[in-house]
Order: structure tokens, then sequence, then C-alpha cells
């Protein structure tokens, strides 16, 4: 999958990208992938971060886009998504949920594009359910993309210089991954606390 993106550029790095986000099983994480194009985007002849950058977002927009409007349709999917969801963040009802004001939506949304990754996709079919507006669904899921993909490719370049002189023996790695982490498990600490204010509020209203 790697060798793909490097051969084939920028399209097939959005390629990659809107299939992961639409739910096609990958043989690669695609975390790794953007932190490798980060990487080679500090090497001289590298792509263009930026250029990462407007690929990866509006590609991995348009892979949750089609989960959404897969739950807004009825998709037989969305059943198997929710009941991941279901394993994941127990007690979800969909009780009252289809009537547009799932007001607590965007927050999970936007959390959920760069924590707990694993949700995107069913918590985007669980947004076409709700019939959330398409617009406050893109602009929580644009904002949440901007974030994970920037962020991964921001630690990539980070990396990069270090990277073929000290392998995974670079402190500055260990350290940048020892940060990520503790962000990552705090924002993660705090989600059981929010779903219990979702589904207090919007989801059961």
């Amino acid at each position: 999958m790697t060798q793909l993106a490097a051969s084939y550029g920028y399209p097939a790095l959005a390629l990659i990208m809107l299939a992961a986000a639409a739910g096609v099983p990958l043989p690669v994480p695609v975390a790794a992938l953007l932190v490798a194009a980060g990487a080679l985007s500090a090497q001289p002849h590298g792509p263009s971060w930026a250029l990462l950058a407007l690929c990866g977002i509006p590609a991995a927009a348009a892979g949750h886009s089609l989960d959404y409007w897969l739950g807004r349709a009825g998709s037989p999917l969305v059943t198997r998504w929710m009941r991941r969801l279901e394993r994941h963040i127990g007690g979800m009802t969909l009780h009252g949920s289809r009537s547009g004001r799932w007001t607590g939506g965007p927050l999970l949304i936007f959390l959920t594009r760069w924590t707990l990754t694993a949700l995107a996709s069913p918590v985007a079919a669980l947004a076409g359910v709700a019939r959330l507006p398409y617009r406050a669904f893109l602009a929580a899921e644009v904002a949440g993309e901007a974030i994970y993909v920037c962020g991964l490719l921001a630690l990539g370049r980070f990396l990069g210089p270090a990277l073929p002189r000290d392998g995974l023996f670079s402190p500055t790695f260990w350290i940048a991954a020892v940060v990520i982490a503790a962000i990552v498990l705090g924002v993660t600490a705090l989600l059981p606390r929010l779903w219990r204010r979702l589904r207090a509020g919007g989801l059961a209203g």
C-alpha cells in the first residue's frame, strides 16, 4: 500500500483515504501511511506537504459522506455498524433521532475523526440515520479530518530528517509518540462522559 502511494502519488493517496473512510478494509493503517507521506515530504524532491493535506482531507470527507448517505438511505450496512457502536459505546438508542435534532452529533462526529477512528464510519452512518443536516455533518467532518490528516502529516515531516539517520531509536520519534499517545488517551477518556451527556440530550430528544 505504501509502495502504491509512493508510485502514483497524490491520486493514490486520495483513493486510499476515500476507501478507508468509506469502511473498506486496507492492509496498511492509514495513520502509518500519512506519517510516511509526511516524512517523505521532508526529503529533497519529496511530495508537497500542502498538496498531501489538500488531497487527504477532501478524500476522507468524501468517504465518510458516502457512509452518511448510506445511513440516510437506510442501507443494510447500517445495522452492522450500529452493532459496532453498541459494543464500543454501550446503551445507544436511536429513539427520536430521525427528527434531525441530534444536537450533540456534530461534536461526536468531530471527535471520532481523530480519536477512536474505528467508529468514524458508524458515526457517519448514524448521522445519516438521524437526518442530521448535511451541512452540519460536513463542517464537523472537515474540521476533524483536518486535525487527523494534518497532525499525522506534520508528525511525519517532523520526524522525517531524523528517521533515516537514527531510525526507531531517534529520541525525537519516541518523544513525539508519547505526546501524541497522551493527547489521544486523554480525549478518549473523556468520551464516555461526553456520550452520557449526548444520550441525555440530543439522542433522547
